[in-house]
């Protein structure tokens, strides 16, 4: 049975929709990203994760805002692909793993505590 594209693609999303929101809160996030580039942007605002691969903006979304208390203005999500590494010995060829990162953009008067950099003495 052949379904029109428009409605093949809203039953796709619908599919996704399901499986995804049932993701847990606490297995969206995998870690925060803290590089000098990082620290630099939470200064602004911007803060750095690694998300599981499946997330959605909305679900990386609701996991910020819910185990750091603040208010998620914006989600922008990035793909970056694993590398080839060249085993010396057998000459292999291994692939790093994906990895998918989050900068997420929160409210200017609020902050996550983990990004802040105390001062030396």
């Amino acid at each position: 049975m052949l379904f029109p594209a428009s409605l093949r693609t809203s039953l796709c999303s619908l599919c996704l929709q399901v499986e995804y929101s049932r993701m847990e809160l606490l297995n969206v996030i995998k870690r925060p990203i803290i590089t000098e580039k990082s620290i630099q942007q939470a200064a602004v605002g911007k803060y750095t994760f690694e998300v599981d691969k499946n997330a959605r903006k909305k679900d990386v979304a609701r996991a910020v805002s819910a185990q750091f208390g603040v208010e998620v203005y914006r989600v922008t999500i990035m793909n970056k692909r694993g590398k080839t590494r060249r085993v010396r010995k057998t000459g292999q060829e291994t692939v790093l793993s994906v990895q998918r990162k989050a900068i997420v953009t929160v409210n200017p008067q609020q902050k996550i505590e983990i990004f802040e950099v105390g001062e030396k003495e």
